[in-house]
């Protein structure tokens, strides 16, 4: 079965093939507008998933032996559309060439280099957002997984310092770690220069269910081994709404 992610991206390529194959000024609008329509309705989602963060569950995804959190912003619906009007600028390309016109001709070569650029740019986008697949943070028995496009972290729970991390305030778009060893994240070939510390709170769960999650595991070491399943998803929300409670 396809991922949602890996879904909108294969679309991407057949909406990209579309429009050079067909040709048609036309046709091309048409494939245009679908995907700018797309995109746009994702863009006024996401809008509203950012500015109310009320509206995010208080739970994770639980598949494949472990918890999930996925991206509020949906980069994989914009490689669609990048690639998608890479290929309508390469059927304008196409149709410059063949205009008669020598200076036309000029004009379509400096076109050439600007869809050059925009194609290694929607290739290299399309394949890192295939890589990544569907979580940008999962909670394993053995730490937490961190993807984004540019950066692929496995960070241990022996990486990970007691007492953190703190709760991210409601407008704060990263969850601060705090390491004992951080010498033990293991980074993937693709990685942002910095210190790596953080982790992303625009997720599409509350920001403060990962942190207190992570805080709990790093704490209480002889629960990661359940991490993954729905009875220990169920009493890790009742253990957190119990300590919550505690503690006002």
């Amino acid at each position: 079965m396809t991922s949602r992610p890996r879904l909108y991206i294969i679309l991407g390529v057949v909406g990209c093939a579309l429009t050079i194959v067909l040709r048609d000024s036309i046709a091309v609008v048409a494939v245009l507008l679908v995907a700018a329509s797309v995109a746009g309705f994702k863009a006024l989602q996401t809008l509203v998933r950012i500015s109310d963060i009320r509206r995010r569950p208080a739970a994770f995804a639980v598949s494949g032996g472990g918890f999930h959190a996925r991206l509020v912003f949906p980069q994989d619906v914009y490689v669609m559309f990048m690639l998608v009007l890479l290929g309508a600028n390469v059927a304008i390309l196409l149709h410059t060439f063949q205009d008669p016109d020598p200076a036309i001709h000029i004009l379509a070569w400096v076109q050439l280099g600007l869809v050059t650029v925009m194609g290694a740019l929607s290739v290299a986008f399309a394949v890192l957002a295939w890589s990544m697949g569907t979580s940008a943070v999962e909670l394993t028995p053995e730490g937490v997984m961190a993807r984004t496009l540019w950066d692929r972290r496995t960070i241990p729970w022996e990486a990970l310092a007691p007492g953190g991390p703190p709760r991210p305030g409601p407008r704060n778009g990263r969850i601060r770690l705090a390491f004992a060893r951080p010498e033990l994240v293991r980074r993937g070939r693709f990685r942002v220069p910095g210190k790596g510390d953080w982790i992303t709170a625009q997720l599409d769960v509350q920001p403060w269910l990962v942190a207190d999650a992570i805080r709990w595991y790093v704490e209480h070491p002889e629960d990661r081994a359940a991490i993954g399943t729905e009875a220990e998803h169920a009493r890790l929300l009742a253990a957190l709404g119990a300590a919550e409670a505690a503690a006002r």
